[in-house]
């Protein structure tokens, strides 16, 4: 499986590997929605913040879903929702380590 990371455009695997000791991180912002009695669990995008930037703009999108459509079906829905909320607002579901692991192979 080949990860697909939005915001690395242009940038070698060393690149990548000498912001990542800077502090640059991967993460995805996972979300639920309901269609029709069916619930989808989704962690769409990953995302490659750099150094010293903030994940706020890449979160807004999946906050608004959230809060749309992620908490009012039951029984399980409302735990879906602050699950993804709290990723959400901690800056997303870090997954820098199974990144560099795919793209160092």
């Amino acid at each position: 499986m080949r990860i697909k990371a939005i915001n690395t455009e242009g940038l070698s695997s060393f690149e990548i590997n000498t912001l990542v000791q800077q502090g640059a991180k991967f993460v995805s912002f996972p979300y639920s929605i309901l269609k029709i009695f069916k619930e989808y669990r989704r962690n769409y995008n990953v995302y490659f913040i750099r150094p010293n930037e903030s994940s706020i703009k890449y979160s807004l999108q999946f906050l608004f879903t959230n809060m749309t459509v992620g908490w009012w079906a039951y029984p399980w829905k409302p735990l879906e929702f602050f699950k993804s909320l709290y990723y959400i607002l901690i800056g997303g579901k870090d997954l820098t380590e199974n990144v560099l692991r795919e793209l160092n192979s």
